[in-house]
């Protein structure tokens, strides 16, 4: 294609308005799509003209396929048009191009190259190319509104207009001077040229060019990095293409300007690390690195209710507040309307707690310890102190003026709601979120995950583990399909051995073993000491299961038949000891699923209930489902942070979740 080729075009004619803003007239013919219409509060103010907010924006625009005709969440399917269109997909609720529809395209937007279009999206990085001196005088900006002369002094006008007076006033004032009102605030002398901006919107991987000129708007508030711009102009073929960047955007309209302050933005440099960028969980996703991986994520949702739906599951939603006990109640969060004394805790203890943790907090601090770790103890600390003025107030623990009037907290499993419907509906799943209150290493656990829950009647445990091993493969070919932008961006920004890793698991074979198999394979290891003591009975740690997987069998590996004491009460007992439940464990992610055939046999499960102390009083309800029509049934969980650090390579679990929540750490 050559470069000068020209392009058709639709008519533009330009009108301007009584306030120096341009908004073309496209002229329209029945045949045409329907004019695109942006609202007047998307303008810069001096384009705001209420008589003109229905004026079109961009005439050779056709809209994005709605979501009867295309699957929802589908990054692939939905917003990439063929290297053969030569219409460009306007989102169809905001009346713009995704970039994913310009340079997201498998040409990167060369068959778009003569159109024209509105973008939008956020600063990644820039450069003004300075205009020359020579020649013609560079007009000002006319499209910004300038400083209101009357905020200035007459001295700070003679200043603006005399250097003399301003480098006095300067050396005086050891610095700038109050002059510089006249530039507005935050701006030094204004800039004339070209920007060369380089803007993304979230849709996809790679950015857009755009180019700006000074004549346009003040190049120092549209190059600051993270500042918000809504343009439009004409595509055209970058000069020197490569294979990244085939066409830019040549801006003749400025149409939005979110300014950023570059002092105070925390993401100014492009280069982080992301420990910092944990800390700002509002502005992550403006990260190349977090975007993607949101994508990604994205499309492991989708995938799942595709999953699902195709082979005939309802979805229902579970509670995420319950009131039963079904585990370790020192891992569940409460939910209480009222601050009233706490079950079994009485202030002695709390003050003995309290001069145990001050203790810790001034080792930690004698030691340097990481700012992390102190941080988490000082707020400890304070938790401790507000509960003993609670607990010294007196009073016992009173539910009646409570809001649920009984003990009530954050669910942290699906399972046994889920069982419910199982036997109802057959065949059902869920995603959603559950909570456990883990103190452990925090890279590692989250107080809040999401888990994609699944139930079927008239199944055993075989039924199950077929389940999740058909949904897991069908998830992850479908991100590489659909996301496959974001993995190669990824592979080279986080870790280069994801897109293999994720090919041996979809298409390799998995390991089924034992949980007696798994333990005896770690018995006879030698030359590798692990830090917790494998033995039989006692359940596998984190780094037993990894090496399994990444080292002795390196693949994924299915162990199945776990001690009872393993596994939660609800799990088909086989011969007194062993029950029917599985696991499922990945390279460098460790275990990603679990599920277990569910005990359906009354006797056995409410001596297992009371086996394990627990109240069976709050279990009624789902003793019911074994008093009434009972039925073999098998549950499955996928943990879908462990699953996006699989296709993302992330080390840390935090960055697999948007706003993570772990102990001591609860932003935004």
């Amino acid at each position: 294609m050559k470069q000068n080729e020209t392009y058709p075009s639709p008519s533009i004619s330009l009108q301007t308005s009584k306030t120096q803003g341009i908004l073309p007239s496209p002229a329209m013919s029945p045949s045409r799509s329907p004019p695109l219409l942006i609202p007047t509060h998307h303008l810069i103010p001096v384009l705001a003209n209420p008589h003109r907010a229905k004026q079109p924006l961009a005439a050779h625009c056709s809209p994005m396929a709605s979501s009867s005709s295309t699957a929802p969440g589908s990054s692939s399917e939905q917003a990439t048009t063929s290297s053969n269109s030569s219409a460009i997909q306007c989102f169809k609720y905001s009346r713009r191009a995704t970039l994913r529809s310009i340079v997201g395209r498998p040409d990167g937007g060369l068959g778009l190259a003569g159109q024209r279009a509105v973008v939008g999206g956020w600063v990644k990085s820039s450069t003004v190319v300075k205009a020359k001196r020579a020649g013609a005088a560079v007009s000002p900006p006319t499209t910004m509104p300038a400083a209101d002369p009357t905020s200035l002094t007459c001295t700070e006008v003679l200043m603006t207009r005399v250097p003399l007076i301003r480098c006095i006033a300067k050396l005086i004032a050891g610095g700038a001077t109050v002059a510089d009102k006249a530039s507005g605030p935050g701006t030094s002398r204004p800039a004339f040229g070209t920007a060369l901006l380089r803007i993304n919107d979230g849709s996809c991987v790679p950015d857009l060019q755009i180019i700006v000129d000074s004549s346009m708007c003040p190049l120092e508030q549209i190059t600051a990095v993270g500042a918000c711009v809504l343009v439009e102009g004409k595509i055209e073929l970058v000069e020197s293409r490569s294979q990244q960047h085939v066409v830019e955007l040549r801006v003749d309209k400025v149409l939005h300007i979110g300014a950023v302050n570059s002092d105070k933005y925390p993401l100014s440099n492009t280069q982080l690390p992301s420990e910092h960028i944990r800390e700002y969980p509002h502005l992550a996703p403006r990260s190349s690195v977090v975007a993607s991986t949101a994508r990604v994520r994205s499309e492991l949702v989708h995938a799942t209710h595709a999953f699902f739906q195709t082979n005939g599951f309802f979805h229902v939603n579970t509670p995420i507040i319950t009131t039963t006990v079904a585990g370790d109640r020192s891992k569940m969060f409460r939910v209480m309307r009222l601050l009233s004394k706490s079950e079994g805790i009485t202030p002695e203890v709390v003050r003995t707690s309290i001069k145990t943790k001050t203790k810790q907090i001034e080792e930690l601090k004698r030691s340097e310890s990481n700012k992390e770790a102190v941080e988490a103890a000082e707020l400890d600390l304070r938790r401790a102190n507000e509960l003993a003025r609670q607990l010294e107030q007196g009073g016992s623990t009173d539910f009646s003026d409570d809001f649920f009037q009984c003990p009530a907290y954050l669910s942290p499993s699906h399972a046994l709601h889920l069982e419910a419907y199982a036997c109802a509906l057959s065949s059902v799943y869920t995603f959603g979120p559950v909570f456990r209150a883990e103190s452990l290493e925090p890279h590692k656990h989250l107080a809040e995950r999401w888990t994609i829950d699944a139930e079927l009647a008239f199944a055993e445990l075989e039924d199950a583990i077929s389940c999740a091993e058909d949904c897991l493969k069908w998830i992850l070919s479908r991100v590489c399909k659909n996301c496959s932008e974001e993995i190669k961006f990824l592979s080279t920004q986080v870790d280069n051995e994801v897109d293999d890793r994720i090919k041996s698991v979809v298409s390799g074979p998995w390991e089924r073993i034992t949980y007696n198999e798994s333990v005896n394979v770690l018995l006879q290891i030698t030359g590798k000491s692990f830090e917790a003591k494998v033995e039989l009975g006692k359940p596998l740690s984190d780094e037993h299961m990894s090496y399994l997987a990444d080292e002795y069998y390196k693949k994924t590996v299915i162990i199945h038949e776990f001690p009872k004491q393993l596994k939660p009460f609800y799990a088909r007992l086989k011969d007194g000891k062993m029950v029917s439940a599985f696991d499922i464990v990945m390279p460098k992610v460790g275990v990603v699923a679990c599920g277990a055939q569910k005990e359906e046999r009354m006797d056995i499960l409410t001596s297992r209930i009371e086996e394990l102390g627990l109240p069976q009083e709050q279990l009624e309800w789902y003793l019911d489902i074994r008093r009434h029509g009972t039925v073999n049934h098998s549950g499955l969980s996928i943990d879908i942070e462990r699953l996006v650090m699989l296709v993302t390579g992330l080390k840390d679990i935090r960055d697999a979740k948007s706003f993570p929540r772990t102990k001591g750490n609860a932003k935004c």
